[in-house]
């Protein structure tokens, strides 16, 4: 079997991600808390970036992997609605070959702390023209 003409040798995680931010919202389709997270991009100049690793620390947890995807952005909507419990994020990466940046390897981290605040049920007895009489 021949041998390539040149092989590139790939030992290097990709680099670090940049400007974590973790932001607190509220989906209005079904009224549940959610943390948006958005950051800059991670670079692997060698092999290229296959996928970024989302860690996420509760409270005064440890750090977990929570799960992973291939764009610079993340909604985790498994979290806590009451605004009592902060939720951490480091943002790790893998490259095409294995070589992998974990949490402990950023420098980025940010938190948040959702609240939806009270939840009131209301029951409508009479709409007129779309409006809701309670």
């Amino acid at each position: 079997m021949p041998l390539p003409d040149s092989v590139i040798v790939d030992l290097r995680p990709p680099d670090d991600i940049s400007n974590l931010e973790a932001t607190a919202d509220l989906d209005f389709t079904d009224s549940t808390a959610l943390i948006e997270l958005t950051w800059d991009p991670a670079v692997d100049h060698v092999s290229g970036l296959d996928v970024y690793l989302v860690y996420r620390k509760i409270g005064n947890g440890t750090y977990e992997i929570i799960d992973s995807t291939t764009s610079p952005e993340y909604i985790d909507r498994d979290v806590d609605q009451s605004g009592r419990i902060e939720f951490c994020y480091k943002i790790g990466s893998r490259d095409n070959v294995g070589n992998t940046r974990d949490f402990t390897a950023t420098e980025w981290e940010d938190c948040a702390r959702p609240n939806l605040g009270p939840v009131i049920s209301v029951s409508c007895f009479t709409v007129i023209n779309g409006v809701c009489l309670v």
